[in-house]
């Protein structure tokens, strides 16, 4: 048997530093290389690991986009990679900088 334990230990703060995540700008080729590098994944673990994006949502400050990836982001389900492969894409500027994030992006 293996002992279960609930929950994780949480933190006041967190000491985030840029390179721990790929580059939300960035395109395949740099997640894999990411992927690859920094956790020492396969492609088939890496796609894997994007699934996750069905949970939850984007925040400005980890990488400057706001909001969920899929409409019931509190689901796990296939609905991103659908989505990946079956909606429209259009581009959309956000400005960040009054945040604090110095940055503006495109999504």
């Amino acid at each position: 048997d293996i002992p279960f334990r609930w929950g994780r230990l949480d933190a006041s703060n967190c000491d985030f530093d840029l390179g721990k995540l790929p580059d939300s700008e960035g395109n395949l080729d740099s997640v894999k290389a990411w992927a690859m590098t920094q956790l020492g994944m396969t492609e088939e673990e890496t796609v894997a690991l994007m699934g996750a994006h069905t949970l939850g949502r984007a925040v400005p400050a980890n990488s400057g986009y706001e909001g969920e990836w899929v409409p019931q982001d509190a689901v796990l389900d296939n609905v991103y990679f659908h989505d990946l492969i079956t909606r429209p894409w259009s581009r959309t500027t956000n400005d960040f900088t009054n945040l604090g994030i110095g940055r503006t992006t495109t999504q």
